[in-house]
């Protein structure tokens, strides 16, 4: 937060919120927003429409800015309330004052697949790979209760690992090569038999190049005992081939797959309509879905599909022998070294890296599951994945697709596997390379370079991938918490500069929070450990070379004793916990350390670590401010000597008046020392400190050792171990 004493970045504070007015008090409500700069002019700046409130009075509502402070205007005269509301809902209001219908294409606003807007896992990665047991009753008693989790796996985009979906009898009988046998006498397929493991199906191989396989017509009966090995059949190609089938209609390679219709005789043993009710049935705050096609999948032992991705979410459904799938999110696309819809890297367990140096990057990306029979893979769209069947026994799956009936319009036509590339997006790649490279070939460097960066910062913006690993180019990565507004925001800018030259990842607990331009944000709430934990997650797989910046710049002020969801006394858990998680946490998975820069204060006092909470003593908000800064400088010390190398400073900025922390610190105008630029400065300037463990206020050429506490260091630092 900035304002304050050594305070940093505003996010905590100033959130953007929807006051509804008294109408008798809106002109006048207005007319001060407006004199402030404070009424957010993308959501309407004239006012909001005339509404239903709390209680059913009758109310004007307007959107504050990012500059706003909330409880200012809280305190104003007609001022009824302030509450968290998202701009699209004020949208829709208007939309229903004028009696229009609201926009109802696409899922709600507030979904992980809305239009958009990105939903970070879904793109940049999740860690692990999900599960889902729907054979807890406990947890999931009823048929609505199955689907609105299922549902909830579609809509948050990442893989899950799904047990207890209906398999019905298949599990039992397509282990046996005998029951195909029995039933399936009839039914001929085209397999693709390979004489090596890896299969390079179309779509799979650079264009213009001759596959690995060759189509061979035999039953399917006979197609299973060659997969499980049956040594009395004489090879196709060859010695060791391998063999595999993904059902496509008879004599119809380019048409939907319908698997009950191709293989009829066996379609009662997968209950597949069963999975398709409780996959498409309507939970809330979730995107509609529709069933698309399904494909048997048999695949020979110890066999590899190339790495590739589909446009539509699936399951893959796994009834006999097993698999292991390995999965990287969509933001891993720069280091697979993709052409169409696949991968070029045709060993991901020992690729060649003078042909694919960049897969480096990927493997720190990539997930891992042991897809077993009775289990599903969701596999979201634009997720890469990759399948080796396990040694011994033939492999049986069906792999489900459905669609966003919503989005219907943007999918191919002709879509019939679930893989085809949305035509709007082949597009703009196409009028990318006709308007945009084609002409910049013409200018001379360094000017062709210069725009090329400022076209790809444009195109990275509006889509949402701002921050996209593969263009921090050579830039050093700095994480920034409280970067939002006032000292924070002036590090962010500062940092960003071409005289600093990093890339810069702003810690907020919005994903809309404004941000200087050329940073991008990163969610966490700094107060709950698992959040923290989560984010450091995610920076370890955004940036797997590592972070070369912290800077600890976020900071609270209650005057009311709060509890985080941890229990832990709020400005305890954001102004010094969360500074020491975010330091175990960068520090464990950089390849380099970083340097730490933690803005501290000189009004640091008033510590007890008995009683950190407050529960014995009578809380104040200003003792439990001056308390965490004082910590900051402890751990700063103690973070110095337990980790050797690691370059760790912590500084008091300058008061800065005139911020929502300066009030809640009650910071008289004339006790101002520094504006927000002005105050930036000294933390910018120790991210090149060549001295670590030392406390500045006076300037970067005037370090104090701070060792008047050291006597804490060692008690604080267990305390904080403990806490994390």
């Amino acid at each position: 937060m900035s304002g304050a004493p050594g305070s940093g970045g505003g996010e905590e504070e100033l959130e953007r919120r929807l006051v509804e007015v008294l109408p008798a008090k809106a002109k006048g409500v207005k007319d001060l927003l407006q004199a402030k700069g404070w009424v957010d002019k993308d959501c309407g700046a004239r006012g909001g429409p005339k509404g239903e409130g709390e209680g059913g009075r009758e109310v004007v509502r307007f959107v504050l800015s990012g500059a706003a402070d909330a409880r200012v205007v809280g305190d104003w005269d007609g001022v009824l309330r302030v509450v968290d509301r998202a701009c699209v809902a004020l949208k829709a209001a208007k939309q229903q004052q004028q009696g229009d219908a609201p926009s109802t294409a696409g899922p709600p606003a507030d979904s992980a697949g809305c239009q958009g807007e990105l939903a970070p896992d879904s793109f940049w990665g999740c860690g692990e790979v999900g599960t889902l047991d729907l054979s807890d009753a406990a947890l999931h008693p009823t048929a609505a209760a199955r689907s609105t989790a299922l549902r909830r796996c579609f809509a948050r985009g990442v893989p899950v690992l799904i047990r207890g979906l209906p398999f019905g009898d298949s599990l039992r009988l397509w282990a046996s090569p005998a029951h195909f046998e029995r039933t399936c006498a009839s039914s001929t397929v085209a397999a693709q038999v390979c004489p090596q493991a890896k299969i390079d199906l179309a779509g799979h191989r650079a264009k213009n190049t001759k596959g690995n396989f060759s189509f061979h017509e035999m039953p399917l009966a006979e197609l299973v005992r060659r997969c499980g090995g049956d040594a009395s059949l004489a090879p196709v190609v060859g010695p060791g081939e391998k063999y595999y089938l993904r059902s496509v209609p008879p004599g119809r390679l380019k048409a939907g797959s319908h698997f009950p219709s191709i293989f009829p005789e066996i379609a009662a043993d997968f209950p597949l309509a069963a999975i398709c009710r409780e996959v498409e049935a309507p939970a809330p705050r979730t995107p509609p879905l529709r069933y698309h096609s399904s494909a048997l999948r048999i695949t020979s032992p110890s066999t590899e599909l190339w790495t590739h991705y589909d446009t539509l979410p699936n399951l893959l459904c796994q009834v006999a022998s097993s698999k292991t799938c390995t999965v990287w999110p969509p933001a891993a696309e720069p280091f697979l070294y993709v052409e169409g819809s696949s991968s070029r890297v045709d060993d991901i367990h020992d690729p060649d890296l003078s042909l694919y140096p960049r897969f480096r990057q990927a493997d720190a990306m990539r997930l891992e599951v042991e897809l077993e029979p009775g289990c599903a893979l969701f596999i979201p769209p634009l997720w890469f994945h990759h399948t080796l069947s396990a040694p011994g026994g033939c492999s049986v799956a069906v792999n489900i697709f459905f669609a966003d009936p919503s989005a219907e319009p943007l999918y191919h036509g002709k879509d019939f596997y679930g893989n085809k590339d949305l035509p709007l997006g082949v597009k703009a790649i196409e009028n990318a390379e006709r308007y945009v490279a084609a002409p910049l070939l013409r200018v001379p460097q360094p000017f062709r370079a210069f725009y090329a960066l400022r076209a790809a910062e444009l195109v990275l913006q509006r889509g949402g991938a701002r921050g996209a690993p593969a263009y921090c180019g050579g830039k050093k990565v700095a994480v920034v918490t409280g970067g939002t507004g006032g000292i924070g925001a002036e590090i962010v800018k500062a940092l960003l500069s071409p005289e600093a030259g990093y890339h810069v990842a702003v810690v907020s607990r919005k994903r809309e929070a404004e941000v200087p331009l050329g940073a991008v944000v990163r969610v966490a709430d700094l107060s709950s450990g698992e959040s923290v934990r989560a984010l450091t997650e995610s920076l370890r797989r955004e940036f797997p070379g590592g972070v070369d910046l912290l800077v600890n710049a976020a900071a609270v002020c209650s005057r009311a004793r709060v509890l985080t969801q941890d229990g832990i006394e709020l400005q305890f858990a954001v102004n010094t916990l969360s500074y020491h998680r975010l330091i175990l946490g960068i520090t464990s998975f950089s390849s380099r350390l970083p340097t730490v820069v933690n803005l501290a204060s000189s009004w640091a006092r008033d510590l007890d670590l008995s009683d950190f909470n407050y529960e014995s003593r009578k809380y104040s908000g200003i003792a439990a401010y001056t308390a965490s800064k004082q910590a900051d400088r402890i751990l700063t010390r103690a973070w110095a000597k337990r980790i050797p190398g690691l370059t760790i400073n912590a500084c008091h900025p300058g008061a800065v008046h005139g911020t929502a922390l300066s009030g809640a610190l009650k910071l008289a105008p004339e006790s101002a020392t520094h504006t927000a630029p002005q105050a930036a400065a000294l933390p910018v300037q120790l991210a090149t400190a060549a001295v670590t463990g030392r406390y500045f206020a006076g300037g970067a050429d005037a370090p104090n050792d701070d060792a008047q506490w050291q006597d804490l260091e060692e008690p604080l630092m267990a305390l904080l171990d403990a806490l994390t």
